[in-house]
Parts: C-alpha cells; structure tokens; sequence
C-alpha cells in the first residue's frame, strides 16, 4: 500500500503572530509493505506496544512520556531486554532471545564550542547469539540496578573485555564511576 503525504507549514512573526500558511505542492510517497510484515508475523512491536518482561515478567509500558525514548525494548526494573534489532530501531532481526544488560558505556557528543558530554548507555549481549548492542537508558528505569550494573561489570572476565574492545565498545572502568554517579544521581564530577 502507497500513501501520499503532504507537509503543512505556518509561519510566525516575533510575537508568535500567525503570518501565512502553506501547503507543499510536491508529494512523495512511503511504501507501508514492510510494516505490514511485521503485524503479519504476529511480532510485538516494542515501540508502539506495552509488553511483559522475559526476565522479571514485570508489565512495562512504551509510553514516550514515560520512558523519554522512542523505541523502547528492555525492562525499566530488571534492565534485560529483547533481540529486535539489526540496526537501531529497525526490528528486523530474527533471533529474539532475551539480552543481558553487561555493563555501562557513555556515548560522546560534540557540543556546539567544542565541549564534549557522554549520555551514559546500557551494553547488552544477547544470550542467543553472542551481539552485543548499546542501548539508551530511559527516564523511568530503576536507578539501583544501573548501578548494579556498574558494579558486576568491573569484575568482568578478560576475554568478554577483549570482545567488547573488538567492537569498539568502551566499558566503563572503576576509574569512571564519578560519572555514573554524576549521571544517575547528579552528585559533581570532581576534576
């Protein structure tokens, strides 16, 4: 099934008075087949749809105002999540085993002068097939275990720290805790 989209715009002065309207001439259009798929499988689709743990059985919903992420796959309690995904978001992939949260990694962004600030991100592997995957955290997932998480994942083996370092995944070492505890608890990162 094709759909045809139009985009609308309105435009506003400096006191957020309505000036004109317009309306785009050009159309494009989205071919929906490949969502359709995915209802045809009989799939969860995790980030339209509340879905119950497979680790903890707790329910958890996708809300957006909830969670403040857009496609939520894993447990705000226990943290485990799903195999959806071959990219981020896509929910193309075919193993679906539960994935177990390893360990914590910051993701760096570029600020605007230069400044660099890491969002802190969950590492997860998958108890299926061996990926490995790095995952936002959410608003509303429980603060304790992410901490927990920290903790159990200094005491890692070498040879999952070796794996992780082959895919480019920076683990967070025990040096680093401040800034888990500056993201999780807002406590100041002491320089």
């Amino acid at each position: 099934m094709t759909t045809k989209h139009y985009w609308d715009r309105l435009i506003l002065d400096e006191q957020n008075a309505p000036i004109k309207y317009e309306r785009n001439k050009d159309k494009y259009e989205h071919d929906h087949s490949d969502s359709r798929k995915h209802k045809e499988t009989g799939r969860v689709i995790y980030d339209t749809q509340d879905f119950k743990c497979r680790n903890c059985g707790f329910f958890v919903t996708a809300s957006r105002e909830l969670s403040g992420v857009n496609n939520r796959n894993h447990c705000p309690r226990c943290l485990w999540s799903r195999h959806m995904d071959i990219t981020p978001g896509d929910r193309r992939s075919d193993c679906l085993s539960r994935m177990e949260p390893i360990g914590l990694s910051v993701k760096h962004v570029t600020k605007k002068y230069g400044s660099t600030a890491g969002e802190l991100m969950v590492i997860h592997r998958c108890t299926g097939c061996g990926k490995v995957s790095i995952n936002r955290i959410a608003a509303d997932d429980d603060t304790m275990v992410i901490q927990r998480i920290f903790t159990d994942s200094l005491s890692l083996p070498i040879e999952q720290r070796e794996l992780l370092e082959d895919e480019n995944v920076h683990l967070l070492q025990s040096d680093e805790s401040e800034i888990v505890n500056s993201q999780l608890f807002g406590l100041p990162v002491l320089q």
